[in-house]
């Protein structure tokens, strides 16, 4: 439509035409319910689907995130549980101040059992192996599952298992590469309490 047109056509519109178009007001739909509405269901859709995801942290300052009976556990986040000092041993987790070091060996552990606060539950730090060489670990329960977070030389790994499966010893097989058997005594130490 050319210019001249347009003038002519907007001639010929009555002046009550014009009036309302000028004080009309769209009457928007709401967009912003409609669209949390969709994210809400898909949310629900989601946790149905794939359970409903826990976040939480370890007494070491693991991250934890647990989906139903399944752990993922972020080992970068954590802090080593010990310190030498003037060539002494020191557990320092969970704001302790305390001389293992003719507590533990190859063999022998450092068990420390407080409740991890996020989880209201017991947790099982656990220190051991030569002292130029420790490992430590920690062990809980949530949601009818065992967890198992440890760090060994160069080695990160976690564990998973349902209470039957740690019963079994299925455990056993995932420590058995490690020197020494701080560990192993450990959990065996702690089996009647998880």
């Amino acid at each position: 439509m050319t210019a001249k047109k347009f003038s002519n056509a907007l001639g010929n519109i009555g002046e009550n035409y014009i009036n309302e178009a000028v004080t009309y007001t769209v009457q928007r739909k709401s967009t912003h319910r409609v669209l949390l509405v969709a994210v809400l269901v898909s949310i629900f859709f989601l946790m149905g689907a794939a359970g409903v995801v826990t976040i939480y942290h370890l007494v070491l300052g693991f991250n934890v995130e647990q989906t139903g009976a399944l752990f993922s556990v972020d080992f970068s986040a954590g802090n080593a549980p010990v310190v030498t000092e003037h060539g002494r041993l020191y557990f320092i987790a969970d704001g302790q101040h305390i001389d293992i070091t003719d507590i533990i060996d190859e063999n022998t552990p450092y068990i420390y059992t407080t409740v991890n606060t996020e989880i209201d539950r017991p947790s099982h730090i656990i220190i051991g192996g030569a002292p130029d060489n420790l490992g430590y670990a920690e062990i809980w329960s949530n949601n009818g599952m065992i967890g198992l977070a440890v760090q060994y030389e160069d080695i990160s790994m976690m564990m998973e298992l349902t209470v039957q499966e740690f019963e079994q010893g299925m455990w056993e097989v995932a420590i058995d590469s490690m020197d020494g058997l701080w560990l192993y005594n450990a959990i065996i130490q702690l089996e009647a309490e998880l």
